[in-house]
């Protein structure tokens, strides 16, 4: 194989070494801040519920950005009136900039990005 093989094989491992770590970071902090929206989500329906007297329906969820470049979580509930005419009340939470995301962070062209499904999905796991 001889020294440039293996000095190869060195320089291929270090490298997938790092985008392995890099992956798993990234992963983690995605992971951190849905368990971060999950439980703001839980204490946004008890206040939610409590203050309209009334079960949610349903509950969703999506990152804001507004023109000035500010983040903010924002948490949709849904819930059917005593007539029977579904409601929507929403909850803005303020983001700093440190907890969010990087996927978020390069919102170009998109004011809102909803990740209920995400959300939904790293729950199932």
């Amino acid at each position: 194989m001889g020294i440039i093989g293996a000095v190869w094989n060195q320089v291929a491992y270090i490298i997938r070494d790092k985008i392995l770590n890099g992956v798993i970071r990234i992963i983690n902090a995605i992971t951190q801040f849905f368990n971060r929206v999950f439980t703001m989500m839980q204490k946004v329906v008890g206040i939610v519920e409590k203050k309209i007297s009334r079960k949610l329906e349903g509950m969703g969820h999506f990152v804001e950005r507004n023109l000035n470049g500010e983040f903010a979580n924002v948490y949709q509930g849904f819930h059917v009136d005593e007539v029977g005419d579904w409601n929507e009340t929403i909850a803005r939470k303020s983001l700093p900039l440190e907890e969010v995301p990087d996927k978020y962070r390069l919102m170009i062209n998109e004011s809102q990005i909803n990740d209920t499904k995400e959300i939904e999905a790293s729950l199932e796991m």
